[in-house]
């Protein structure tokens, strides 16, 4: 129970920020940018590591906050495996192997661009790999 209440904080930081971008920020952008939403795929999931990585990198850590935005690292695993998920071999198959060809390419480049930029900026290993498997497949 004492290491739930340490944690709880932190994971109350991060779902305040996660519903400000879903009600918020997404929609703004699908109305005022539709750039942004259409070509960037700008959409909550990448709003969200957008503004983690902004204010993990302009705001002093908050001790407060610490262990629960540490223990954040399983909760991204899971819905990286979940968003990957939603995909069925079925659909894959109709898109065909133009298509598929440009997907694989577009997953691995992005794949790469983010573990160089995860080496360039010094994150650690797992959480880079993490980044790198979301973002390419999102």
């Amino acid at each position: 129970m004492k290491r739930f209440a340490s944690i709880l904080p932190g994971l109350v930081l991060l779902l305040v920020c996660a519903v400000i971008v879903r009600q918020y920020a997404e929609p703004w952008i699908k109305l005022n940018w539709k750039l942004g939403f259409d070509l960037l795929h700008l959409n909550a999931m990448m709003l969200s590591f957008l503004l983690g990585i902004a204010l993990g990198n302009l705001l002093p850590r908050q001790v407060w906050a610490a262990q629960g935005v540490a223990s954040s690292a399983m909760v991204l695993k899971a819905g990286v495996v979940i968003m990957g998920s939603l995909y069925s071999f079925a659909e894959i198959g109709k898109i065909g192997q133009t298509s598929l060809l440009m997907i694989f390419f577009f997953v691995f480049a992005t794949f790469g661009f983010v573990i160089w930029l995860g080496r360039l900026m010094r994150t650690p290993r797992p959480l880079t790999g993490v980044l790198a498997c979301g973002c390419g497949i999102c």
